[in-house]
């Protein structure tokens, strides 16, 4: 997990046991992987992280610091993941990204080709 913390993820999520760690930091690494790709962007936790990866040598795709909406699109989808755990079983049930995610993400995202 890169920009969201265990406890961020349960208390969103309003898990209190441990059982579930392991699978709730799969579908997290998951969700920020995925919203990262959809932004088509290279997204840094902080400032300093950014200037310490992009140089002159290495400029990076359009970096970003993450924003809170990023956060809070990475919960929402983990909460998606989380939440309908079988795959899907018919094209109506089938979104890339949930509605809200993108809805969040779409400010920040570079679109493809331009």
């Amino acid at each position: 997990m890169k920009f969201l913390t265990l406890p961020e993820v349960k208390a969103h999520l309003k898990v209190t046991s441990a059982v579930e760690d392991a699978l709730i930091t799969l579908y997290v690494e998951a969700a920020e992987d995925n919203c990262i790709k959809y932004l088509n962007r290279d997204v840094y936790e902080s400032q300093e992280a950014l200037e310490e990866a992009v140089t002159d040598e290495n400029p990076g795709r359009d970096p970003m610091v993450i924003s809170a909406s990023t956060k809070a699109a990475i919960l929402l989808l983990v909460g998606h993941l989380y939440e309908g755990r079988q795959d899907i079983t018919s094209e109506s049930q089938f979104v890339a990204i949930p509605k809200n995610s993108r809805w969040l993400l779409w400010p920040d995202r570079i679109l493809p080709g331009v």
